[in-house]
C-alpha cells in the first residue's frame, strides 16, 4: 500500500466526491426526472479549485476533469501562470 500526503487524500477525496455527484445527476436524467434544473447540465468546476494539479499536468488534469464528467470550466483570466498571488 502506497502512503499518501493529506493533501494527496483531499483531493482524490474531492475528485471522487465529484464523481459521485455528477454520476448521481446523470442517473436521474436518465430516468427522466421531472424535478430536474434545466440549468443542471451546465454546472462547472472552478479551475482554481484543481490549481495546484493543472501546474503539475495541465493536459492531463483537463482529461481527468472531463472524464468526471464537467463539460464548463471557468478560470481566472487575470491570474497568469507565474504570476505572484
Amino acid at each position: 500500500m502506497t502512503r499518501s500526503t493529506r493533501r494527496q487524500f483531499m483531493q482524490d477525496v474531492a475528485f471522487g466526491g465529484a464523481a459521485g455527484l455528477v454520476a448521481s445527476g446523470r442517473q436521474a436524467a436518465a430516468q427522466g426526472s421531472s424535478d430536474a434544473s434545466p440549468w443542471s447540465s451546465r454546472i462547472g468546476l472552478e479551475l482554481y479549485t484543481v490549481r495546484d494539479l493543472l501546474a503539475a499536468d495541465h493536459e492531463g488534469t483537463l482529461v481527468k476533469v472531463a472524464e468526471i464528467g464537467y463539460t464548463e470550466t471557468s478560470s481566472d483570466s487575470s491570474r497568469r501562470p507565474g504570476s505572484p498571488g
